[in-house]
């Protein structure tokens, strides 16, 4: 699962060597193609980051998030995520 690192500023994103989601944002590297992940939900790149990095395909809007984000962590009060526990 060892990737590269996507830098975007002063944030970075984990790309991984396997597909984790569908779509995924694709990235074609001397040593292979590297994905994001990614959904319509709004998150943020990665657990340390309240940034997020946003694409438009067709009438979609997606977010780009590695795998140190629990997209599912957020309750519906609007809390910060609980550690994913």
């Amino acid at each position: 699962q060892c990737g590269h690192v996507l830098h975007v500023g002063d944030s970075i994103v984990y790309l991984r060597g396997e597909r984790q989601t569908s779509p995924s944002l694709s990235f074609l590297l001397d040593d292979g193609v590297f994905y994001a992940n990614t959904t319509t939900s709004d998150v943020s790149m990665n657990a340390g980051t309240t940034k997020m990095l946003k694409f438009k395909s067709g009438d979609n809007t997606y977010s780009v998030y590695d795998d140190t984000v629990d997209i599912n962590a957020n309750d519906d009060t609007g809390d910060e995520p609980d550690g994913g526990e």
